[in-house]
């Protein structure tokens, strides 16, 4: 497992270890939340999804994943705070951008956003598909395909 909150993953999981099997257990997800402020099932990280193969499979965990970020940020499950400060550090610009699309579409507000928007505006334009059909973002750089799959 890729740790998204890399000063909380492994007292994340130590922690986890020393409840498992006591009347204190606590789900991962909620010992994540507390110490990272996120929490990200193995199938929504960018490792999972980086090694899927097959394009139906792949847009098929990306859209889970995409749907995962959604449930988390409507239901208060999540620090958007956190995730942004963690996802302007990740490497790769592409994912910071998809994130950055995601987010404001889920009506996270443009201050929110900043640190994540300023991290990939001198980047080059890339696509949020396959497809360089479509609608530019300008705020993320990334070319958002219209057309239905």
């Amino acid at each position: 497992m890729t740790p998204l909150c890399p000063s909380g993953s492994i007292k994340k999981n130590e922690e986890y270890n020393n409840l498992k099997g006591t009347r204190r257990e606590k789900p991962i997800s909620q010992i994540a939340v507390e110490k990272c402020g996120f929490y990200l099932p193995d199938h929504a990280r960018y490792d999972y999804l980086l090694n899927l193969y097959e394009d139906k499979e792949v847009d098929k965990a990306i859209k889970k994943a995409v749907e995962i970020m959604a449930r988390m940020v409507k239901e208060k499950g999540c620090n958007i705070g956190k995730l942004v400060e963690y996802a302007s550090l990740f490497p790769n610009a592409t994912v910071r951008k998809r994130i950055g699309v995601v987010l404001e579409g889920l009506g996270i507000g443009k201050t929110t956003l900043t640190p994540l928007a300023e991290s990939v505006e001198k980047t080059a334009v890339s696509p949020f598909t396959g497809s360089r059909k479509g609608t530019l973002n300008k705020t993320w750089r990334i070319i958002v395909d219209a057309s239905p799959k």
